[in-house]
C-alpha cells in the first residue's frame, strides 16, 4: 500500500509554484506591453508620416505624360530634413517607370522644360534629366539657406527658375541661378510655421501658404521678373484665404488667363475626424476675392468614415483635364476629369498604379500582429487577476514555513493604500507643475498644445483629426518631463508636491523608505502606462482590482502609495 504523501509540503509547493507563477506572468505582462508598444510605433513608421508613408508630387509633363516623385519618411517627421528616401517615376497612363532612388525629404517638384525635373529638399534643388527614356540626375544645387523651416519650392516661369522660401515669417523669391540677388518679399504669413506648395500655370506662379499652427490656407498668384540690373520685381495677381483651418493641401489651376484662372484645392480639414479628403474650386463670385465652391472627390472603394493610415490626394491639370493620384485602401489610383462645371465634374474610372506600398509590412499584417499582443495582454491581465495572492493565502503560507512556531511573526505595517481619485488629483496638480517646461518645448517641437496631454481622455478626444500618432508623439514630451520631475521628487522626500498636498508618499512594501532602483522602475514605467488614454485603461484597470491600488510601476518596482499622516487609533476607519 502506497505511503500517503505529506500534505503540508503539497500545500506549501502549490503556493509556491503560483507565487512563481504570478511573478513570470507579471513580468510577461510588462513584456507584452512594451512590445505591444514597439509594434505600434514601428507600424507607424512603415504605414506612413502623419497618416501616410507615401508622399506624391506630380507634375505635368510632355506628350500626356506625368512625373511624380515618390516620398518615403518615418514617422513623425513633417519633411524638410535629410531623412527617408524618395524616388522619380514617369507615368503614361497605366504605366510607370522608375527612376532613381536616393536618400533624403523631397519637399516639392517642379518642372523646368520639357525634359527636366527639379526635386527640392531642404538645403538643395536637384535635377533629373529625361533623356532616351530613361532618368538620370544631372546635378545639385545648394542652396545656402542655413534654415530647416525655409520650405524651399521651386517653379519655373519666363525662362527662369524661381527659387521661393520662408525667412521667418516673409515669403521670399528670387532667381535661381542667382545666389547674390536681393530676394524680394511675395507675402507675410502670420507664423512661421508655414508650408508651402507651388505651381505654375496660366503665366504665374501658384502657392499654397499653410500655417501648420492655425490651418490657415492662403493661395498666392504672382508674377516675378528681373531687369537688367538684377532687381527683383514681383507682381500680385490674386490673393485668396481658404475658409476654415485645413490640415494637407493640393493644388492645380484650370485656365489659360491668371486673372480668369480657377485654382482647384484638395484639402482634409483640421476637424475632419474621419481624415477624408474634399476639392474645392475658387470661381467667379460676388467678392473681389471669388468664392470657394464644392467639387466632386474621386471615386474610393474605402468606406466613408474609415480611417486610413496611408491618406493622400495630388492634383495636376493637363490642358483642359484635372488628374488627380489618391490613397485607396492602401494603393495608389490616378484618374481623370474633363474641366467644365466645376459642381458637375465626372471623374473616370479610376486606374489602380503599380506603385509598391510603403516600405515595411502591409497595414493589416500590423494590425495583426497588434491585435494578437492584445488578446495576449488580455489574457495575461485575467489570469493575474484570477491568481492573485490573497491574505489567507499569506497567512497559510506563513504557517506552513513555520514563522509562527520558530519565530514572531515581524507585524504587518498598518498602511492606508492611497485611493484612485486622490492620486488623479495628485497627478493633475504635478502636470500643472510641469507645464511651463511643456509650453517652452512647444517653441521647439511645434506640437499642439492639446496634443501635449493627449493621454488625458477628454482631451485625446477632442484631437483626434490629427492623428493617434502625432497625440502619441506630443504626449511623450509631457510624459519625459513628468518623469524626471517625479523621479527628483520622490528620490528627494519621497512624495511630489500633488502627493504632498494630497498627504500621500511613495514606500516599499514594508512601509519603508523605497531603493532608488524602485523610483526609478515605477516612474519609467510610468511612459508606456500613460502614453495614450488607450492604455492608460490598463493601469486603472490594476489598480482596481489589485487590492493596494498599485499599477503596472508600482508592482515592477515594488511600491505603494499610501497615505502619509495616520492617526493611531482605527486608522482603518480612514477614507480617502
Amino acid at each position: 500500500m502506497a505511503k500517503p504523501e505529506n500534505l503540508p509540503d503539497m500545500l506549501r509547493t502549490r503556493l509556491e509554484r503560483r507565487r512563481k507563477m504570478f511573478r513570470v506572468v507579471l513580468a510577461s505582462l510588462g513584456v507584452t506591453v512594451t512590445a505591444a508598444i514597439v509594434v505600434f510605433f514601428l507600424m507607424a513608421r512603415s504605414t506612413g508620416p502623419g497618416g501616410g508613408a507615401r508622399v506624391l508630387y506630380a507634375v505635368a509633363a510632355p506628350d500626356d505624360a506625368a512625373w511624380l516623385v515618390e516620398q518615403q519618411l518615418p514617422q513623425g517627421t513633417q519633411g524638410g530634413e535629410d531623412i527617408g528616401k524618395f524616388r522619380v517615376l514617369h507615368q503614361q497612363g497605366e504605366q510607370l517607370q522608375v527612376g532613381p532612388t536616393l536618400s533624403g525629404s523631397a519637399i516639392a517638384a517642379a518642372r523646368a522644360g520639357n525634359d527636366t525635373l527639379l526635386v527640392s529638399t531642404a538645403s538643395r534643388v536637384l535635377r533629373f534629366v529625361r533623356k532616351d527614356g530613361s532618368w538620370a540626375q544631372a546635378e545639385s544645387t545648394g542652396l545656402g539657406l542655413n534654415d530647416t523651416s525655409a520650405w524651399p519650392v521651386t517653379a519655373e516661369l519666363g525662362g527662369n527658375v524661381w527659387l521661393i522660401w520662408l525667412r521667418g515669417k516673409s515669403v521670399l523669391v528670387r532667381p535661381l541661378a542667382s545666389p547674390d540677388a536681393e530676394p524680394r518679399q511675395v507675402f507675410e504669413t502670420a507664423s512661421p510655421a508655414t508650408r508651402i506648395h507651388s505651381t505654375t500655370s496660366s503665366g504665374a506662379i501658384w502657392l499654397t501658404l499653410l500655417e501648420g499652427r492655425t490651418g490657415q490656407l492662403t493661395v498666392l498668384a504672382f508674377v516675378p521678373s528681373q531687369d537688367d540690373k538684377g532687381v527683383v520685381a514681383v507682381d500680385v495677381l490674386r490673393k485668396s484665404p481658404f475658409p476654415g483651418a485645413v490640415a494637407r493641401s493640393s493644388i492645380a489651376v484650370m485656365g489659360t488667363d491668371a486673372a480668369t484662372a480657377v485654382p482647384v484645392v484638395a484639402h482634409m480639414r483640421k476637424d475632419d475626424t474621419t481624415r477624408t479628403w474634399s476639392i474645392a474650386a475658387l470661381v467667379a463670385g460676388k467678392s473681389p476675392e471669388g468664392e470657394w465652391v464644392q467639387v466632386p472627390v474621386p471615386p474610393k472603394t474605402v468606406a466613408v468614415g474609415a480611417i486610413e493610415l496611408t491618406n493622400y490626394l495630388v492634383l495636376s491639370t493637363h490642358k483642359a483635364e484635372l488628374h488627380a493620384w489618391y490613397s485607396d485602401g492602401g494603393d495608389t489610383k490616378f484618374t481623370t476629369a474633363a474641366w467644365q462645371n466645376p459642381t458637375e465634374l465626372r471623374w473616370s474610372e479610376p486606374a489602380k498604379l503599380a506603385i509598391d506600398k510603403s516600405g515595411g509590412m502591409d497595414a493589416m499584417v500590423w494590425g495583426g500582429i497588434l491585435f494578437g499582443l492584445a488578446l495576449l495582454m488580455t489574457s495575461q491581465f485575467v489570469w493575474l487577476i484570477l491568481n492573485r495572492e490573497r491574505p489567507q493565502d499569506r497567512a497559510i503560507s506563513g504557517m506552513l514555513r513555520g514563522t509562527d512556531a520558530a519565530r514572531p511573526a515581524k507585524a504587518e505595517p498598518k498602511l492606508v493604500y492611497a485611493s484612485g481619485p486622490a492620486r488623479a488629483m495628485a497627478l493633475l496638480i504635478d502636470l500643472a507643475m510641469t507645464s511651463p517646461v511643456v509650453i517652452l518645448l512647444q517653441g521647439l517641437y511645434g506640437y499642439r498644445w492639446e496634443d501635449a496631454y493627449g493621454f488625458i481622455v477628454l482631451v485625446s478626444l477632442g484631437s483626434l483629426e490629427t492623428g493617434i500618432l502625432q497625440v502619441v508623439g506630443a504626449s511623450l514630451v509631457t510624459l519625459c518631463v513628468l518623469v524626471m520631475y517625479s523621479l527628483f521628487c520622490e528620490l528627494m522626500w519621497g512624495k511630489t508636491l500633488g502627493k504632498a498636498l494630497f498627504r500621500l508618499r511613495v514606500v516599499d512594501m514594508e512601509g519603508e523608505t523605497p531603493s532608488p532602483w524602485r523610483v526609478v522602475v515605477r516612474n519609467l514605467l510610468k511612459i508606456p502606462e500613460m502614453i495614450h488614454w488607450t492604455v492608460l485603461i490598463i493601469p486603472m484597470a490594476l489598480m482596481l482590482f489589485s487590492g493596494r491600488q498599485q499599477r503596472l510601476g508600482d508592482m515592477a518596482g515594488g511600491t505603494l502609495v499610501v497615505v502619509d499622516v495616520i492617526p493611531d487609533e482605527s486608522p482603518d476607519d480612514i477614507d480617502i
